[in-house]
């Protein structure tokens, strides 16, 4: 930590300032070390998924009729939300923080189905109004809810632009599986069930690497963030070149995620209900 950072009245607290930044600090930089030397692949698409993702957010996109005017512009604050949650999951994935990356990646996923539910159910709009103002949102709809809502247009229209019914399916049993995991206690820390609790005494919390937990946290992140590339593609976001670099994106994370496949499953896909459809 450089001092500098630090005003100098307030010299006397540096001390305190450093040894709290460097204590966590110096771990996390070893962990994205190691981090790299593993996952170089999915590391490096992300990265592109990031670069790809603010030029799209910077471009101004095409006016979609299909989309009232209040609609779109509470898509694209929803959209720029998601572009600080990818990174945030990256940056968490890297040093090892993985309920946090969790539920960042579960964000990116909250956002891509709410842009399509505020197309099909734009009157519910008033919802995210109220809470991007500072105001309380009164009984918003579950993410539950708006993914039985989408399944039922998915099936009722037939549209091949709109994502398949089972699409939506596979989305929510991912969102489930990363629910589970990001409130659990043991991810982060890594403390068995059966551990003698006089062992615990001097036990160190802090950035911790788990092959497979990064794993699952680079999948789904990577999926889910070609998912919004393409609903960007289609609001005018991406212009040619961002198409182009989008379907080189596409075609390398699915070469890496086909091997993935039979390995990643939701915990939850063979016992938990299926969302109502």
């Amino acid at each position: 930590m450089n001092p500098s950072y630090w005003s100098s009245e307030d010299a006397e607290d540096v001390v305190s300032l450093a040894e709290g930044y460097n204590n966590l600090e110096s771990a996390e930089r070893i962990a994205a070390r190691q981090a790299n030397e593993l996952y170089s692949r999915p590391i490096k698409l992300w990265y592109e998924s990031l670069n790809l993702y603010q030029h799209a957010m910077q471009n101004r996109g095409k006016a979609r009729k299909d989309i009232d005017p209040p609609v779109v512009r509470l898509r694209l604050q929803l959209q720029a939300q998601g572009l600080a949650s990818a990174k945030a999951a990256l940056d968490t994935l890297m040093v090892g923080y993985y309920n946090v990356a969790f539920a960042a990646i579960r964000q990116l996923m909250d956002i891509y189905i709410q842009c399509h539910y505020l197309v099909i159910r734009p009157e519910d709009a008033r919802f995210w109004a109220t809470s991007l103002a500072g105001g309380i949102v009164a009984n918003p709809p579950s993410c539950r809810s708006m993914i039985t809502d989408l399944k039922r247009f998915a099936a009722r229209t037939g549209d091949v632009q709109f994502p398949s019914e089972s699409s939506w399916q596979h989305l929510y049993d991912r969102w489930r599986s990363l629910e589970s995991w990001t409130f659990a206690p043991a991810v982060e820390v890594g403390i068995e069930s059966d551990t003698n609790v006089e062992q615990l005494s001097g036990f160190e919390g802090g950035p911790r690497h788990d092959p497979g937990l990064a794993i699952m946290g680079f999948f789904y992140g990577l999926i889910t963030l070609d998912s919004l590339f393409t609903m960007l593609a289609e609001d005018g976001r991406l212009d040619i070149d961002g198409q182009e670099v989008h379907a080189r994106y596409h075609d390398e994370l699915d070469a890496w995620t086909t091997s993935l496949r039979d390995d990643i499953q939701p915990e939850n896909e063979d016992d938990d209900e299926p969302v109502d459809g």
